[in-house]
């Protein structure tokens, strides 16, 4: 397992609003292609969340190590397991609002995994305007802070399959 900890002895209310947010979405959802929640609980001033290991880092280390570019099979078993957890997601009208390289986890037996939902939203499209996130990796209706909805993950999932 790995074990996530959040001080909240000097988070903000939108730290905290944050994680809250993570774990409900995490309760919520169980795909092959998210990670598992195994637990969580509060003790003190720290929140623990107890997750599937994923042991083998993220996407962003892997395109680190890679000199020349990774196989057109890595990003083709990459796409098709990202997309299905991106799938799952907008299928239960939740939108992950910050696809990056390292939200998306490895594990050594092949499988790709979506992470971090503290930023996740729940709706068909959202209406906030706020331009939370990886700027990087974003669609263009995110960076003008215009309402935006399931295309915007998908954009985002291009622009690292691009990496």
């Amino acid at each position: 397992v790995a074990v996530k900890q959040f001080s909240l002895v000097d988070t903000s209310s939108r730290q905290r609003h944050m994680l809250l947010k993570e774990l409900k979405t995490l309760c919520q959802v169980e795909c092959k292609s998210l990670v598992l929640l195994h637990g969580a609980f509060l003790e003190t001033e720290t929140v623990t969340m107890v997750l599937e290991l994923m042991d083998c880092g993220s996407v962003e280390t892997l395109v680190g190590k890679s000199m020349s570019g990774l196989d057109e099979g890595i990003v083709a078993a990459l796409s098709y397991q990202i997309f299905s957890g991106l799938s799952f997601l907008h299928d239960r009208k939740i939108l992950h609002r910050d696809i990056k390289p390292a939200n998306i986890l490895l594990h050594s037996s092949g499988h790709t995994k979506l992470c971090d939902f503290g930023l996740a939203t729940l709706g068909e499209q959202s209406l906030s305007c706020t331009v939370l996130g990886t700027t990087r990796f974003m669609a263009p209706e995110r960076l003008r802070a215009s309402p935006y909805g399931k295309s915007s993950d998908i954009w985002s999932v291009g622009l690292v399959l691009l990496e």
